[in-house]
């Protein structure tokens, strides 16, 4: 049994971007600050369903290099985590690219529903891709960095997922380990603003590959 057995629902709201100035170690919590916020709720099921009847070469770099961008994502891509990517940025916001996914008419009727559920119009997405995670992969506790984090809001939406054995943890202290950090709750279709300037961590005990989008 996993010693995560309970988990933190993120309250209805939107994290400001004045939380995020300087990593959440860094300064005491506010009253009533969360480190996670629920945006909204979409259905997803159609969207897991287009994931787990195509072929396993969508996750494949060599199948984005002649059919999308092929880019790299060197932790991810070092704990084998497979990615289809939508948008991306430099970490100083200077380039945003549009790959050719974002645009085909396949993709976007799974995207723009999400990015619509939490009233983000497309031309502000600075960043977006899936993430397939697989089993036994453990994402160390860590904050994010890059200019990036400071200017944006970090969105999860889980397309995949099993609440019993992924624990995606959120924490405020600088500790070692996963002492410090707390099970939210990340269950398929709920949108997640996540404040990426807290620890946070994932690990996926489930015998599947943990799919989300990131944006």
């Amino acid at each position: 049994m996993s010693a995560f057995s309970t988990s933190v629902i993120p309250p209805k709201g939107f994290c400001p971007l004045t939380d995020k100035t300087v990593p959440l170690f860094e300064r005491e919590l506010k009253e009533n600050e969360a480190m996670a916020y629920t945006l909204a709720q979409v259905d997803v099921s159609a969207f897991k369903s287009f994931l787990l009847n195509s072929s396993k070469e969508i996750w494949d770099s060599n199948y984005h290099d002649k059919e999308n961008v092929k880019l790299m994502r060197p932790a991810h891509d070092a704990w084998g985590i497979g990615k289809i990517m939508f948008t991306f940025c430099d970490d100083f916001l200077l380039k945003v690219l549009d790959l050719p996914f974002s645009q085909d008419p396949t993709w976007r009727k799974f995207l723009m529903p999400i990015y619509e559920a939490c009233g983000v119009p497309e031309n502000r997405i600075v960043r977006s891709l899936l993430a397939s995670m697989p089993p036994g992969v453990n994402i160390p506790v860590h904050h994010d960095t890059g200019f990036w984090v400071q200017h944006t809001h970090r969105t999860h939406v889980a397309i995949c997922t099993d609440t019993g054995s992924v624990h995606f943890m959120v924490g405020h202290k600088d500790v070692s380990g996963e002492e410090g950090v707390h099970k939210y709750s990340f269950e398929e279709g709920r949108i997640v603003e996540l404040n990426n300037q807290a620890k946070h961590a994932v690990r996926n005990e489930w015998d599947q590959n943990r799919i989300h989008l990131i944006f």
